[in-house]
């Protein structure tokens, strides 16, 4: 049986003084350059190192996500901050960004997660997600900071009997 790799659906909850405002993105889709890293690592050619995301207000269908290679219209990038194992077939990805450096909000639309071959630091677009509900990131105001938590779940295994049991720490919480 062929192995495969999966994220799990997240959710990304904004909380801003009496709203609560929640992003739902879909799940990620691999890129034919992702597809081609895991390729790689499952032949024993190296390890993937998880790099960066970059977070879009460009609205992409879902059957352009496989063939992109890079995010167009990104607004921020930030580096994966913290990648641990949850258990024999998966990994959580942390990142957070913030608002401190940001004239302008935007809608977060599509986040892409960029990877690359442990031995190199040339990044390929891993996967792409896109929201079905667009989070709302404010421009930086002066005098509060707005911030976002990306917890992602990667898990490979048979396709067929992969799971993973997520807890609240799928979803990521913003205060203001």
């Amino acid at each position: 049986m062929a192995s495969a790799v999966r994220f799990h659906r997240f959710l990304l909850s904004i909380r801003r003084k009496g709203s609560d405002k929640m992003a739902e993105f879909k799940s990620v889709i691999i890129t034919k350059q992702g597809q081609a890293l895991m390729a790689n690592a499952l032949s024993g050619s190296g390890n993937i190192r998880f790099t960066r995301l970059d977070v879009s207000d460009k609205i992409y269908a879902d059957e352009e996500l496989e063939t992109l290679t890079a995010v167009s219209d990104v607004k921020q990038s930030t580096s994966i901050n913290h990648v641990s194992k949850v258990n024999e077939v998966a990994v959580k990805l942390e990142a957070v960004i913030t608002n401190e450096e940001l004239a302008a909000g935007y809608h977060m639309q599509t986040v892409g997660l960029f990877a690359s071959a442990e031995d190199t630091d040339e990044e390929v677009l891993y996967g792409v997600m896109i929201a079905e509900k667009a989070g709302w990131m404010p421009a930086y105001n002066g005098i509060g900071v707005s911030s976002a938590m990306f917890d992602l779940y990667v898990t490979v295994g048979n396709a067929e009997n992969v799971s993973v049991e997520i807890n609240s720490g799928a979803y990521a919480t913003v205060t203001m």
